[in-house]
């Protein structure tokens, strides 16, 4: 009866381990791999290539960028104020600001508390500046 008792219990110890290697096996395969999250720049230098990277101050979430104009600064300075094609320039890398800094955040895990973006000339001037506070600054507006 002993002995009987013994290897019931032997039985029963060996099922329990076996149940609970499939549990851990099977939590394993269902638990999604943690994956590398790539850097901002990298992902900025993929996703977002309208801009180019000016500077990236990572302490303090501030982010320049560059985003490159068909004109001189000669015709940004002289048409920038008639044509509304030109004017909506600055007004629309606000709404393309807001768009990056999401999606930065949620590819990345950075969180951008600053953004500025520079239009630049084809002549390598800036015909204008979009500032995190959301002003904007033109070389058409004297």
């Amino acid at each position: 009866m002993k002995k009987t008792m013994i290897l019931l219990l032997c039985v029963a110890l060996v099922l329990i381990l076996v149940v609970v290697g499939l549990l851990l096996g099977l939590i394993s395969i269902i638990q999604p791999e943690q994956k590398e999250l790539p850097s901002l720049e990298d992902y900025l230098a993929e996703k977002w290539q309208i801009f180019t990277l000016r500077s990236w101050d990572a302490e303090h979430g501030a982010l320049e960028l560059d985003y490159p104009l068909q004109f001189s600064y000669a015709q940004m300075e002289k048409y920038g104020a008639s044509m509304e094609e030109l004017q909506s320039l600055p007004t629309g890398n606000l709404d393309t600001i807001a768009s990056l800094r999401t999606a930065a955040f949620e590819a990345t895990g950075v969180s951008l508390q600053a953004v500025t973006v520079y239009g630049m000339t084809n002549d390598g001037q800036t015909a204008y500046t979009v500032f995190p506070d959301g002003s904007i600054k033109s070389c058409w507006e004297k």
